[in-house]
Parts: C-alpha cells; sequence; structure tokens
C-alpha cells in the first residue's frame, strides 16, 4: 500500500469522526486524496492540520461555502473580499455575544454574593466563594450529556451537586 494516512487513522489524528471527514471530502472543503491499489483513501500528513482548521472553522459557525473560499487558492480574489466582508460581519456578532456574557457574568455574580445570605458580606467572601463553587462545578464532568436537566435521573454528579451542604442529592431544579 503506499504512503499516507488512511480514514480512521486521520479521523483521529485530527479530532473528527470518519464520516465527518468523507463528508467535507464530498464538500469540497477538503481535498480529495489519493487512493491505494485497494482503494483506501490515503491522506498526506498535512491533510491532519486542513482537517482541523475545518472543524474548528465549522465549531465558530461558518459555512461550509465560507470555509471552501477560506481555503481557496489566492487567485479566487473577489470570493475572498466576500469572505472578508462575511468574516467581519461574524466577527462583529461573536464581539457583541461576549459583551452580553461578560455583562451577564457579571449580573450572575452579583446575584450570587446577593444569594450569600442575611448581613454583611466582605466583598472578597462572595468573590472566593463563587471561584470555589465555580471550580466544583467544572470539575464535575457530566458524562451524560444532560446539561444540569432538572428532570435528569442519570445520578451523575453534575446532577447531584449539594451547594447547600445538606448532604442530600441537589437537583437542578430543587428549590
Amino acid at each position: 500500500m503506499g504512503d499516507g494516512l488512511r480514514v480512521g487513522e486521520l479521523a483521529q489524528r485530527a479530532g473528527v469522526s470518519a464520516p465527518a471527514l468523507r463528508f467535507y471530502e464530498r464538500a469540497g472543503v477538503l481535498a480529495p486524496p489519493q487512493r491505494s491499489k485497494a482503494g483506501y483513501r490515503l491522506y498526506p500528513p498535512e491533510a491532519v492540520a486542513d482537517l482541523r482548521f475545518i472543524a474548528r472553522a465549522k465549531a465558530l459557525g461558518l459555512s461550509l461555502e465560507q470555509i471552501r473560499v477560506l481555503r481557496a487558492p489566492p487567485a479566487a480574489q473577489a470570493g475572498r473580499r466576500q469572505l472578508r466582508h462575511v468574516l467581519a460581519h461574524h466577527l462583529v456578532r461573536i464581539r457583541r455575544q461576549r459583551q452580553q456574557l461578560e455583562a451577564l457574568e457579571d449580573a450572575l455574580a452579583r446575584l450570587f454574593a446577593g444569594a450569600a445570605g442575611e448581613g454583611a458580606v466582605t466583598p472578597e467572601l462572595p468573590a472566593a466563594a463563587l471561584a470555589g463553587e465555580m471550580a466544583r462545578i467544572e470539575a464535575a464532568v457530566c458524562r451524560c450529556g444532560c446539561a444540569l436537566d432538572p428532570g435528569c435521573t442519570c445520578g451523575c454528579p453534575c446532577c447531584t451537586l449539594d451547594p447547600a451542604g445538606t448532604g442530600r442529592p441537589f437537583r437542578a431544579g430543587d428549590e
């Protein structure tokens, strides 16, 4: 057989599924590979970086057409100008979302501080408590995909957090 990476090996190295890899090839965003005598796809080593770029661009919200234009040869300048315009809009949208998320984070931090209880609370205490709570939640990796669904009964750590320290399981919908 010739040199090159087969579909499964390339998919594993790039962190995507084999069907996604084949889809990107059919969609024209991943260059078609050479074939072995037996008909297996054989990708060059640089296809790993190409596939990671494609997957990352998709995750960031770019369409396959936008990715195709972005990866096109420099001779396709008209398409690149249009893509730059679309990307500029995409950047503005992402910056707005980031600002909204930062505002939400601030509001949630204030709510968390206010939920600490009655009486005077030093400014450091809510920040430290919030950091500790966030670290505990982030450490509880959900493998079931429930995303803290109040109706979930899987018993995973993210569904059984005990924020009040009562020793009883806490569900996301508990009051």
